[in-house]
């Protein structure tokens, strides 16, 4: 999870640090009543098949940001 400390363009990425083909996919709201804001799958401008995802966060709000590996793929990130 992440808090945001300010309201404005939130990035979460694994490119340059994940040593797999990540997918990833950030969420509002509580466990039970999530809602997706953004996913991605292999973002442009990053080695690795890794991934970046970028929204509005506002400050003091909690979001869940969910790293997994494309087709069970694992390792470090």
């Amino acid at each position: 999870s992440y808090t945001a400390a300010f309201t404005g363009l939130g990035t979460f990425e694994t490119c340059g640090i994940a040593s797999f083909d990540t997918r990833m996919a950030g969420y509002s709201g509580t466990c039970g009543a999530l809602t997706l804001i953004q996913c991605n799958d292999d973002t442009t401008g990053c080695a690795g098949l890794t991934s970046r995802i970028s929204f509005v966060v506002q400050g003091g709000a909690t979001y869940l940001i969910r790293v997994a590996g494309f087709s069970s793929a694992t390792g470090t990130f």
